[in-house]
């Protein structure tokens, strides 16, 4: 895991300065440093103050539900927050060009959920289909955690996975079909 750690160095002088005050001396010693009459150097250090800071607790992503638009999202970057999004044990998929990945539920299939979005290839050629929801996130090669979205990523899946889909059989295979999204009970 990557830690921002801030680096902060204390370099020292003491100068001797002619006034009436204490006030007066600092005031004077601080117009001879705007003007760079003293200048600190290497050989004023003192000390350096290490601070990594917390990792973000939260990511941002795109969670896309079943018969619904995608919506953004800030979820935990526990197992379980990512376990309660998806409904089960996660499953890690990265279908598209950048590190993005789809997170989704792994016994999805399995458990009979219900088909949600069609991965197509570049050539638009259907090859997987996703079930229940998932949630899509950066996950760098460099990282050992899930990143947030930046927002270009963001609008660039929010567009891909806008319309929900339906799926049917058909004679030679299962059919896509957009589909207007589930409204729950609106007026």
């Amino acid at each position: 895991m990557k830690y921002p750690v801030e680096v902060t160095e204390l370099s020292q002088r003491i100068v001797e300065v002619e006034a009436d005050s204490r006030a007066e001396a600092e005031r004077i010693a601080e117009e001879m440093w705007n003007q760079e009459e003293i200048v600190l150097d290497s050989g004023d250090f003192k000390r350096a103050f290490f601070n990594a800071e917390k990792v973000p607790e939260k990511i941002r992503v795109l969670v896309v539900r079943p018969g619904k638009r995608p919506e953004r999202a800030e979820i935990g970057l526990e197992l379980e927050d990512m376990q309660k999004v998806v409904g089960g044990r996660i499953q890690q998929f990265q279908p598209f060009g950048d590190e993005a990945a789809i997170i989704c539920n792994e016994e999805g299939k399995l458990e009979g959920l219900p088909p949600n979005r069609a991965i197509y290839s570049q050539d638009g050629e259907m090859v997987d289909i996703v079930v229940g929801t998932f949630f899509i996130c950066d996950a760098p090669i460099s990282s050992e955690t899930f990143q947030s979205l930046t927002e270009e990523q963001m609008k660039k899946y929010e567009e891909m996975f806008h319309d929900p889909e339906r799926f049917y059989r058909a004679g030679d295979g299962i059919k896509v079909q957009k589909a207007m999204p589930h409204k729950e009970m609106e007026r």
